[in-house]
């Protein structure tokens, strides 16, 4: 195994040889220099939602085409978006990203909701707020989760409710 630094064409590109990095460069979609993000894999794109810049935390949702390495901001979804988070979790569950907890920046405690970005359509990705049925873990921020195919289910280990560390798992079926 062996990292690199992946760079990405910048719009004068056709005009010059020159390529710029993530980080430093201008970009034909202008990405924000956030913190405690998520990216998920999905058809060949990274999806990423979320994060905080410092400032406040962002609920927009960017994606980086493998195939053609060019970012896009994504603007045209249906549904109510979730707001503004960072420390989330991002779990790709066929083809829905389901978004858990996170931070919200306001109050003591992390966020308790989850949401679902369908992504069936990928021209037309749609949120909607998934309802708290049975026994849903609470808040929960710098947790992790992983979904599992032959279950149907998405595990959530918790790390910390804003309040204190915590160690519980919990399953949603999907």
């Amino acid at each position: 195994m062996q990292w690199s630094q992946v760079t990405v064409p910048s719009p004068s590109a056709s005009a010059s040889a020159s390529t710029s990095t993530f980080s430093s460069q201008p970009h034909p979609v202008p990405t924000p220099t956030i913190k405690n993000h998520s990216v998920t894999l999905y058809n060949n794109k990274l999806y990423v939602f979320g994060g905080y810049d410092g400032r406040k935390n962002h609920n927009s949702l960017r994606t980086f085409d493998c195939s053609t390495m060019e970012w896009s901001h994504v603007s045209d979804v249906g549904g109510r978006l979730p707001p503004g988070r960072n420390g989330h979790t991002a779990t790709l569950a066929g083809s829905s990203i389901i978004i858990i907890g996170g931070w919200l920046g306001s109050g003591p405690l992390a966020a308790d909701d989850c949401w679902s970005l369908d992504l069936h359509d990928p021209d037309c990705p749609h949120w909607s707020q998934l309802p708290a049925l049975g026994s849903p873990p609470g808040p929960c921020n710098m947790h992790s989760s992983d979904y599992v195919e032959s279950l149907g289910s998405v595990f959530v280990f918790r790390g910390g409710n804003g309040r204190e560390y915590l160690n519980d798992l919990h399953r949603l079926n999907v």
